[in-house]
């Protein structure tokens, strides 16, 4: 495929450091020794059904970028990186409107960084990064409720738990509580104001670039929050106001070396563009962990096929775990390279983009309308 949802890193500010996490709590950590080759493995084999969604798009309206997705009730609500706003979608994939409150006026956003759904609520929440503020609105109506600021200079993305909000800051400077901070997760209460920052360090003043992952965040169903750095060989969960290494990984000679873990942004860049890189594992992200299946991708240098570490039991009891190069054989012309987009409610999440394809039997039997929307490939485990 000549597009690919890369796992890697965007470019933004302040270099990585190591991070402070609560030593007191006592986790099992969970230890993945990576395999020295991944098998080619058939879709068929992790998941019980594929279902798709052509994504039908207004005359000249075109979705470039995906960023996210979200389900709610029957509502598919999409954020791409060139709106300022939502597609939503019903569930058979028509389309259904636009949401966007782009303006200076009351109620209104300059930028549309970051969103979530707050079902108990029944409320969309926006972050505005440049406001430094989190607007609310009801979901079924779109009508404006609140809004509410930020106390931090710098945000990217943001997550909830109970009264608790995440933010990714891309190492970026904040003030919290009188001292600097480079954390790259920053936690707040906005109940009591209590704010915490959960990876705690001070870059030196000349970083002032940073290479990660664009969104660090993966929640599950069971409203678990995690926390996963592209050069980390650890991944982490939040409890509240801390935060404790979960999984560590063990890529064996595949391990991106410890200088340039440790290493500056130009560093970085340099070993990512060098022969070095050929071979190594450049990143890690958790794509799921619930219902007793993890599953976490990963990124080979030299290499565009997007790898995954696989840990389930298959429907006839057998516990699997394995790394693997997925092989989508639900479509009439089987391809390799499926890149897990997320996942979302029990199942695990692709985009497809026809156009992209080397050959257009792959989509043979999925009756898709228009080679220009996107399709939503959507994988069942039951």
């Amino acid at each position: 495929m000549k597009r690919n949802i890369v796992f890697l890193f965007i470019l933004l500010s302040f270099t990585l450091i190591q991070c402070k996490i609560v030593e007191e709590k006592k986790v099992v950590v969970k230890e993945i020794s990576l395999p020295a080759e991944e098998v080619p493995f058939k879709a068929s084999q992790l998941f019980a059904r594929m279902e798709y969604l052509e994504l039908q798009m207004p005359h000249g309206v075109f979705l470039k970028e995906l960023v996210k997705v979200e389900e709610f009730e029957n509502f598919l609500f999409i954020q791409d990186s060139h709106l300022h706003g939502l597609y939503i979608f019903n569930l058979n994939g028509q389309f259904h409107k636009i949401f966007s409150r782009q303006g200076r006026g009351p109620g209104e956003y300059i930028s549309f960084n970051d969103f979530l759904i707050n079902v108990e609520e029944k409320q969309l929440e926006v972050l505005d990064k440049t406001k430094r503020k989190i607007f609310v609105y009801d979901i079924n109506t779109f009508e404006f409720i609140r809004s509410f600021a930020v106390p931090l200079t710098f945000v990217h993305k943001f997550v909830k738990q109970g009264d608790n909000y995440y933010f990714q800051t891309m190492g970026s400077r904040n003030t919290v509580n009188g001292r600097d901070t480079n954390a790259d997760v920053i936690a707040y209460n906005y109940k009591t104001g209590e704010t915490v920052p959960l990876f705690d360090h001070v870059a030196p003043e000349n970083h002032n670039q940073f290479l990660e992952y664009s969104n660090i965040f993966y929640k599950s169903n069971a409203d678990e929050i995690f926390v996963i750095r592209a050069w980390q060989q650890e991944m982490y969960k939040i409890d509240g106001l801390e935060v404790f290494p979960f999984f560590r990984i063990d890529a064996g000679n595949r391990e991106v070396p410890e200088p340039i873990l440790q290493g500056t942004f130009e560093e970085k860049v340099s070993f990512l563009r060098s022969n070095e890189a050929q071979n190594k594992i450049v990143g890690f992200r958790l794509i799921m962990h619930e219902n007793n299946k993890t599953i976490i991708g990963y990124s080979i240098g030299g290499d565009t096929i997007p790898r995954y570490w696989l840990n389930f039991t298959n429907r006839q009891g057998k516990e699997i775990e394995r790394g693997i190069k997925l092989i989508n054989d639900f479509v009439a012309e089987p391809f390799p390279g499926v890149e897990i987009f997320s996942a979302m409610n029990g199942k695990v999440l692709s985009i497809l983009y026809p156009t992209d394809l080397e050959s257009s039997q792959s989509l043979a039997g999925l009756n898709i309308t228009n080679p220009d929307n996107p399709v939503l490939l959507k994988f069942y485990f039951d």
